[in-house]
């Protein structure tokens, strides 16, 4: 395992010591640091208004920079990635046979997973190979571009320029609108700077934090006090509690990663973690005053339920007749009627009547950790995850559980589980945690 993770990380800071074909650590660096704003931005093909390749510019750069970077890419991970491809498919059999899946969104969300799965290990590549000073450096100060952008909207001349930009990158009909819905859940219109809606603007300084504060040198306590501290300022100016999901990711870390306590202790509370969301979802979904709770104007209403009340029950539905493989992979059509069922069980589509006219299963849901297991099953689900972790297990991760724990809490933030945006945060945080072990043992890259 050690000699893997020897021939994987360049021992000088201007050429890689035993690859052939890779590029120096801060090349890599600047190529992660483009992809994410990438990522950021969605930048993505649409004809006619209709979305042909979701995340193309991004996708398009992890496959070059893996290719620039081709002698890091081994066999043996060729095996696991063919492996997890594999299953996804196979996993969908029985549902299949049930009458779950529409054969035509099985393939298009099937392909769309497989680009996305390539793609967020082409990044793990090129993260691993990348200056981690000069990456720390460049993602803060994408941060604070996006913290300044993200304050500055409060002008009309800045909204203005935004607006402009968003209305040529985007549909008409993606872009985000509502303005009185933000006045009244928020206070204030919140900031969409450069991006689709505002969550994406959330989630995107979210994962900064994460990154930048577990790859960063700092001491535990400055680690954790940092993290939340930037957090309460982009919260307050982004108006985007999603943020809070990346804040206990890095207090769980910096303890999970740092220290060999601490990796002894990262089952365990990460197992805690996982029971505190299923947990606190459930005391939401079956409490009496789940109307007081929805209508509570932090959690901006509707998209609270459908990022957080929602989707445990939609699951606690499936489990009713498909435990073991789920409904099968993007079987949006057979999730509708057991949306439905369970909204209707708890008085959410009294409170919120447009659910129960919404035609899109997918529009019912915006939660990736839950997505993933309704669709996937208890076993299906299962069997993709371990494969990924033998994957990650290949490059001596002793924190291989870390990406899949912090993934519950990235994951409770964004739905879609066939889109390249739920892996990436995965390998991202495989990446991480590759990191963290190199510089337990004390062999940091000179940068």
């Amino acid at each position: 395992m050690n000699s893997l993770i020897t021939n994987l990380v360049p021992s000088k800071p201007d050429a890689p010591a035993y690859l052939d074909h890779a590029l120096t650590p801060a090349q890599n660096a600047n190529i992660v640091a483009i992809h994410f704003f990438a990522m950021y931005l969605e930048i993505s093909i649409y004809v006619d208004g209709a979305l042909v390749f979701p995340y193309f510019a991004s996708t398009i750069i992890a496959w070059l920079g893996a290719f620039l970077n081709r002698s890091a890419i081994k066999k043996l991970h060729i095996y696991y990635l063919t492996s997890i491809i594999f299953m996804l498919g196979a996993s969908s059999v029985v549902p299949f046979f049930n009458g779950n899946i529409v054969f035509s969104e099985f393939m298009l969300s099937y392909i769309q997973i497989i680009v996305s799965i390539i793609s967020s290990y082409c990044i793990f590549i090129i993260l691993i190979l990348s200056s981690r000073e000069r990456l720390v450096k460049l993602l803060s100060a994408t941060l604070i571009f996006i913290i300044i952008g993200s304050f500055l909207e409060r002008f009309s001349a800045i909204r203005a320029l935004s607006d402009s930009f968003r209305s040529q990158l985007y549909p008409a009909d993606l872009l985000y609108s509502s303005d009185y819905r933000d006045i009244q859940s928020y206070g204030t219109i919140r900031p969409r700077f450069l991006t689709r809606e505002p969550s994406i603007v959330g989630i995107g300084a979210g994962l900064l934090i994460s990154m930048i504060f577990l790859l960063s040198r700092m001491r535990l306590s400055w680690k954790i006090f940092g993290a939340l501290g930037t957090s309460l300022i982009c919260i307050a100016i982004m108006r985007s509690p999603t943020i809070i999901f990346f804040a206990v990711i890095v207090c769980y870390g910096v303890i999970a990663l740092r220290t060999t306590k601490g990796a002894r202790l990262s089952w365990m509370l990460a197992f805690a973690a996982t029971l505190i969301i299923v947990g606190a979802s459930s005391l939401l979904a079956y409490g009496d005053s789940i109307a007081g709770i929805s209508n509570r104007s932090i959690w901006g209403g509707g998209s609270y339920i459908l990022r957080v009340f929602g989707p445990p029950l939609i699951w606690l539905e499936t489990l009713k007749s498909d435990a073991l493989f789920g409904l099968g992979l993007g079987s949006f059509d057979a999730l509708l009627p057991l949306a439905r069922k369970a909204y209707g069980q708890y008085d959410i589509l009294a409170l919120f009547p447009y659910f129960k006219s919404e035609i899109n299963g997918s529009f019912l849901i915006s939660n990736g950790f839950w997505e993933y297991w309704i669709f996937f099953g208890l076993l299906g689900g299962s069997l993709i995850i371990f494969f990924l972790y033998r994957l990650f297990r290949i490059f001596g991760l002793r924190y291989a559980s870390f990406p899949f724990y912090a993934s519950v809490l990235s994951l409770q933030t964004y739905g879609g589980i066939s889109a390249y945006r739920p892996w990436h945060m995965i390998f991202v945080f495989a990446a991480i945690a590759f990191w963290a072990q190199r510089l337990d043992t004390n062999s940091d890259v000179a940068q």
